[in-house]
Parts: structure tokens; C-alpha cells; sequence
């Protein structure tokens, strides 16, 4: 699929989900649709390249997901998005940071997430394989014991 058609098809299901959370009843593709019941409409987060994703999540969305972009990059790509959200009429949008931490080392990874923090970021996501529940835990662990409070 070429990535028009992916753009303009991203493009009209934000448009649906957008109508689905406000109307129960959505016409898509000739049929109805019925949310019910309706729930609270989670966040659209945007993701991709910023040349796409940020016009995209200030017409569509509630913010944009980079993924593995540094800091001292990421923060003139968010000042730019939100200048574009200001133009817009909207309010700030959110930034979420998405980026392995050095774990094994946790003062970096502290400074690490809080130059997130300062390059405007709003949220963070550690994103880390492991290979079992346990392992799960103990990375939720370190990141909401050590990280965290370090970082707020």
C-alpha cells in the first residue's frame, strides 16, 4: 500500500473514531456503526516522522509519538509542533517520548529521561525487550522506583 493511500486512510479513521466518540451512531463505508455503549475517548497519540505525524496530530490528534529520536533533536521538532498547534487554535499537545533507557546504568538513565523531560516531552515510554513475566516486573520495578521520582 503506498503510503498516500496509508496517509488518507489514517486520515479518515481518525475522522470515524473522532465521530464514534462524540455520536454513537457512525455512517463508514455505507454501514452504521454503533459504539455501545460509548466509553470515554482515549488520547490519539500520532506516530511517525515528524513531517507527517505533527501536521497530522494537530488536525487529528491529542499529540505525537516519536520513537528513538534524542533529545537535543526532539526538542526543536516539539517547539514546532507546538507552534503549529498554537496557530491552529489549539491547545499544547502531547509528547510522547518513546526510548530504550540505559537501565543498567541508572544515572544516565535518569539524565537521559529528564532531558526528555526538558526537550518537552509530556510522557515517557521505556521501551525494552525481556523474556519473561518476571523480567517484566523487575524493569517496571526499576523504572517506576528509580526512574520515576528522579525524573517528576
Amino acid at each position: 500500500m503506498s503510503k498516500s493511500k496509508r496517509g488518507k486512510l489514517t486520515d479518515e479513521l481518525l475522522d470515524i473514531l473522532h465521530q464514534a466518540f462524540s455520536d454513537p451512531s457512525v455512517e463508514c463505508n455505507g454501514q452504521s456503526l454503533v459504539l455501545a455503549p460509548q466509553p470515554k475517548r482515549p488520547p490519539f497519540y500520532i506516530g511517525g516522522g515528524p513531517d507527517i505525524a505533527i501536521p497530522r496530530a494537530v488536525k487529528r490528534g491529542d499529540g505525537w509519538m516519536p520513537v528513538s529520536i534524542m533529545p537535543e533533536d526532539l526538542k526543536p521538532m516539539i517547539d514546532d509542533m507546538q507552534q503549529q498547534a498554537a496557530d491552529a487554535g489549539r491547545g499544547n499537545l502531547e509528547a510522547v517520548a518513546m526510548k530504550t533507557l540505559p537501565l543498567d546504568n541508572l544515572n544516565a538513565a535518569v539524565e537521559l529521561a529528564q532531558a526528555y523531560r526538558e526537550a518537552g516531552a509530556t510522557h515517557f515510554v521505556h521501551t525494552q525487550d525481556y523474556s519473561s513475566p518476571e523480567q517484566y516486573q523487575e524493569l517496571v520495578d526499576i523504572v517506576t522506583s528509580e526512574i520515576q521520582p528522579a525524573v517528576r
